[in-house]
């Protein structure tokens, strides 16, 4: 499981970075020098004014690896195969084994469809707390 992470990890370890840097880019110098004139220290920058300023994109970020962390099964299937034993099974690929080597589709579709309605209630909870912290 250690190395599935990694490998998730080093994938798209990129364009988190990027989606920080963008945002740390787009936040006004001035900010950071008013609150200096106020007299903050390093930490208080960063707890009060930088983090604050960051949290749509800490958002949207972890919307983002929440959803495509639920939905890997790609790394699963290259890397281990499942195993050893169950080790590494990840929901989509049960759901996989289900339907194509078990042949219980109908139990692989519910599977899929409760998988799709907690990724949709995941979203819905995002998007909320996004749009109440941009009021």
């Amino acid at each position: 499981m250690f190395w599935l992470a990694m490998s998730e990890v080093w994938g798209w370890a990129p364009l988190v970075a990027l989606m920080f840097l963008g945002a740390l880019g787009s936040i006004s110098p001035s900010v950071f020098e008013a609150a200096k004139l106020d007299g903050t220290n390093n930490f208080q920058l960063f707890i009060y004014i930088t983090l604050p300023l960051l949290m749509p994109v800490i958002l949207v970020v972890t919307l983002l690896r929440t959803i495509f962390s639920l939905k890997m099964f790609d790394q699963v299937v290259t890397m281990t195969g499942g195993g050893p034993g169950t080790s590494t099974q990840v929901i989509n690929y049960y759901i996989y084994q289900l339907g194509f080597r078990n042949m219980d589709m109908g139990y692989a579709a519910a599977a899929a469809t409760i998988l799709v309605i907690v990724m949709a209630i995941i979203a819905a909870l995002y998007v909320r707390m996004l749009s109440s912290r941009e009021v």
